[in-house]
């Protein structure tokens, strides 16, 4: 069944046509909205973040890293109805009151296939759950790593070249080290916008009790 999303202008005002399928906004570059929500967790061996690994099955980006859990809000949606990425891709369960947010990322992707106007509502979500207790949806998410949150500011602000991560992938225990290559949209995030440079220094500030924040 055809999934319809809200459209806009790059200032967030109401576009026309309001409403577009969610294929037809990936060719003609109208902007609309998505959730996107990463996940926290305290650790005395360094504060962790949490990417997910997308799924083989999917058909952009698959096999890449990209935030702990992302959506599209459909037409007549609220940020806040976006919360349901959480459970239905990490098996999460948390309610939009414990979310923070952060702002709205605005990102353009560009390629011969497509072109992708994203106005993204950002959250920070804190939790004690280790990577264990996650039941990742199969057809969305191949795995979960923990990424050390001091290693990727030095990762992302370019001070290394590779950092590590924790987790699992279909079930299985592994660790990893990841290049600029695996990561969903490397260039547009960290070489234009630097989205996951601020967004791992946001965190830092957050779990350290810095308020407020927006990225």
């Amino acid at each position: 069944m055809a999934e319809y999303l809200d459209v806009f202008d790059a200032s967030f005002a109401p576009a026309e046509p309001r409403r577009m399928e969610r294929k037809e906004t990936h060719k003609s570059g109208a902007w609309h909205q998505t959730f996107d929500c990463w996940v926290l967790r305290r650790d005395s061996a360094g504060n962790k973040i949490v990417m997910q690994l997308r799924s083989m099955q999917k058909d952009s980006n698959p096999g890449l890293l990209d935030i702990s859990a992302c959506g599209h809000l459909l037409a007549g949606e609220k940020p806040e109805d976006g919360v349901r990425e959480l459970e239905e891709e990490l098996g999460l369960k948390a309610r939009f009151d414990t979310l923070y947010y952060l702002g709205v990322v605005k990102e353009a992707i560009d390629s011969p296939q497509r072109s992708i106007r994203h106005l993204s509502h950002t959250y920070f979500y804190e939790t004690k759950l280790p990577l264990t207790a996650y039941k990742l949806q199969e057809t969305e998410v191949d795995g979960v790593f923990e990424m050390n949150i001091a290693d990727g500011i030095k990762f992302f602000s370019g001070e290394a070249n590779s950092f590590e991560g924790a987790g699992f992938i279909k079930g299985k225990p592994v660790t990893r080290r990841f290049t600029r290559a695996d990561l969903t949209a490397a260039e547009d995030r960290c070489n234009v916008t630097k989205y996951y440079l601020k967004i791992f220094v946001l965190a830092d500030l957050y779990l350290k009790g810095h308020r407020p924040l927006a990225v």
